[in-house]
């Protein structure tokens, strides 16, 4: 008797799945690297555009601003129009110097950066 039949066994099946697992564990890790490196890239850069508003307001004010918050600083230095949500910046200012730093709370690195102003980021 000839047996026709045209479905997959289930060792084929379970194989599939496993190689599907796998890949997507790959995949899930990667997006997530890449997530992170993201986070770290806005705090960066919300950082630098803070430094660049306390430079503008110290050149036409001749002081630099503290600010205690993201919203402290869009608030008090104009050119500051938003901080990635999930980014938060402090300043702390000295009368011919001030000091910024950054964090991402959506960063699993922890990385804090720091600007200051006479040496840019450290």
């Amino acid at each position: 008797m000839l047996n026709n039949n045209k479905a997959f066994t289930l060792i084929e099946t379970i194989i599939v799945v496993a190689i599907i697992s796998v890949l997507a564990s790959i995949a899930v890790a990667n997006y997530l690297e890449y997530r992170g490196r993201g986070y770290d890239a806005a705090a960066k850069q919300d950082l630098k555009n803070v430094a660049t508003a306390e430079e503008a307001h110290f050149i036409t004010q001749g002081e630099y601003v503290a600010c205690s918050s993201s919203s402290d600083c869009v608030n008090k230095l104009e050119g500051v129009n938003g901080i990635t949500p999930t980014v938060n910046v402090q300043v702390t200012t000295t009368p011919q110097s001030f000091v910024g730093t950054s964090s991402s709370t959506g960063s699993k690195s922890g990385s804090v950066y720091t600007w200051d102003s006479s040496s840019g980021f450290q």
